[in-house]
């Protein structure tokens, strides 16, 4: 396969670049899109990869993300398909919207921004950062979708962390361990879900449970054992938008069997960061243009769609 016109592409696959690991593929990333022609490329002050192509007072912001989830998978090609982490999530979108500016470039009365943002996939850092920095006209973001879909709508997703504690026990006994009542406790979570999505068909309006991690603590001079349950839930359909922290409370196993409330230290302050749902009901005027050449090639296939 020739590999002219990849270049971006195949230069940010090669460079692993996990989730706060991302430094040398952002250093990278500046200096490629510098060789473009981009009129300004920089690291911000949150690690980004950002370019900048003319100078007119309308923005459009295409946002993709350098890094990727662990585990490195070197890149090779086969026919016309690259293997290698984050060719598809998300480092392809990426390196299409690179190259797509620099083949633009300038555009009356338009400044176009790309961003390779980092630790998208864990607190989106990187995204955040943006926020209160630019004032786009439109924002495209860069996620795996279907080369022929365009994604109108996000479910939201929040995060929770319970502490379960409790005296020290010999094994023996019959007092349940710390980590016997938190297996209670996600049973009573995963109950609470099933009976919020019992009516609720599609899967966008469903609560999705998923235990993230857990871990069990000994400490020496504290005689106490406890366990550390770390769950995400996305909780919202659009009748629950506004309502996380108490979609997120009211279900914290409290009528787990054998786990009395004071047990339970709960931390919700992670939720102040969760990612509250987009719901498009009709898709956004941007929608129809990106789908007009996928349209093109696919055929009159559905094209918009919400993600979980």
């Amino acid at each position: 396969m020739d590999l002219r016109g990849y270049e971006t592409l195949t230069g940010l696959v090669e460079r692993y670049s996990p989730t706060g690991g991302e430094s040398a593929a952002v250093q990278w990333l500046v200096l490629r899109m510098r060789d473009l022609g981009f009129a300004e490329a920089h690291i911000d002050g949150a690690g980004n990869a950002v370019g900048v192509m003319g100078s007119g007072p309308r923005q459009g912001l295409l946002l993709g993300h350098i890094d990727t989830v662990r585990g490195e998978i070197p890149l090779r090609i086969e026919a016309e398909a690259f293997f290698g982490r984050g060719a598809v999530d998300a480092k392809g979108p990426l390196a299409a919207f690179v190259d797509a500016v620099a083949e633009v470039g300038p555009a009356d009365g338009w400044q176009w921004i790309v961003v390779g943002a980092v630790d998208e996939e864990g607190d989106s850092r990187g995204a955040r950062f943006l926020l209160d920095r630019y004032r786009p006209a439109f924002v495209i973001v860069g996620e795996p979708s279907r080369w022929d879909r365009v994604t109108i709508g996000y479910k939201g997703s929040a995060w929770s962390e319970a502490t379960l504690r409790r005296p020290m026990a010999h094994s023996a006994s019959p007092e349940a361990s710390a980590c016997e009542q938190a297996v209670a406790y996600w049973l009573a979570v995963q109950a609470w879900a099933s009976e919020f999505n019992h009516d609720r068909p599609r899967a966008f309006d469903q609560t999705l449970d998923a235990l993230q991690a857990h871990a069990t603590v000994y400490h020496r001079l504290d005689p106490a054992d406890a366990f550390d349950v770390l769950f995400t839930i996305q909780p919202m359909t659009p009748a629950c938008a506004g309502r996380r922290h108490e979609i997120v409370l009211i279900f914290p196993g409290a009528n787990a069997p054998g786990v009395h409330p004071a047990q339970v230290r709960h931390r919700a302050n992670r939720i102040d960061g969760s990612t509250p749902v987009d719901n498009h009901q009709e898709p956004p005027p941007l929608a129809p243009v990106r789908c007009t050449p996928a349209r093109s090639r696919a055929g009159p296939n559905p094209w918009s769609r919400r993600k979980a």
